[in-house]
C-alpha cells in the first residue's frame, strides 16, 4: 500500500481533530457537502481539495474562480440524472485536477461539464 503525502496529512487531521468529515458520513450527505463545499470554496479561498470516492452531483454551478483537486484515479463525480455535472460560467480561472467524471446514466452526446465564457478553464489529470 503506498500512502502519499496527501493521505498521511489527511489522516492526520482526522486524528487530530476527533471529527469525521462530511464526505465520509454517507452518500446522501456526500451530494449536499460537494455541493455546499463548492459554494464555500467559491465564496472563501477558492481552493477545494476532495478525498478519494465516489460523489454523485450533477448541475453545479461554477460562476466564479475556482480550483478543484481530487486524488487521480480514485475522486469520482458521477451524474446520475445525464445532466453535467459543472456548470461553469466565469472567465475567471477555473481549474479541475485529479478528477474522473462518470456518465454512464447520460447519453453519449450530453456533456460531462458544460462551460459558457470559460476562457480560463484548465483541465489536467481527469479522466472522462
Amino acid at each position: 500500500m503506498t500512502l502519499s503525502r496527501r493521505s498521511m496529512l489527511t489522516g492526520a487531521a482526522l486524528l487530530t481533530s476527533g471529527t469525521v468529515p462530511a464526505f465520509a458520513q454517507s452518500k446522501f450527505s456526500k451530494i449536499n457537502s460537494l455541493r455546499d463545499s463548492i459554494a464555500k470554496a467559491i465564496h472563501g479561498d477558492g481552493l477545494l481539495e476532495l478525498p478519494a470516492g465516489d460523489f454523485t452531483a450533477s448541475g453545479i454551478a461554477i460562476d466564479r474562480g475556482l480550483t478543484i483537486r481530487g486524488i487521480a484515479g480514485r475522486t469520482r463525480l458521477v451524474s446520475p440524472d445525464g445532466e453535467p455535472v459543472f456548470l461553469i460560467a466565469t472567465p475567471e480561472p477555473v481549474m479541475l485536477d485529479g478528477l474522473t467524471f462518470d456518465g454512464s446514466n447520460t447519453r453519449s452526446d450530453t456533456p460531462l461539464i458544460k462551460a459558457e465564457g470559460a476562457t480560463g478553464l484548465s483541465i489536467s489529470e481527469c479522466h472522462f
